[in-house]
């Protein structure tokens, strides 16, 4: 299972307002309600959530 989440926008008004340091970014990954999701879950939703790998690319 893969997700993408393109942060363009963000990082670049981040930039804009003088907010975006590189060497400090935080990452929070929020559940959301189960009306909101994009697809049924596959698996049981109430299981522990774990992420092998996250990256952030600046292209």
């Amino acid at each position: 299972m893969r997700y993408s989440f393109d942060v363009t926008d963000l990082v670049d008004r981040l930039r804009a307002g003088g907010s975006w340091q590189a060497d400090t970014v935080r990452v929070s990954l929020l559940p959301i309600a189960p009306d909101d999701e994009p697809e049924p879950p596959a698996v049981d939703a109430t299981a522990p959530v774990r992420v092998g790998t996250f990256n952030l690319y600046q292209g």
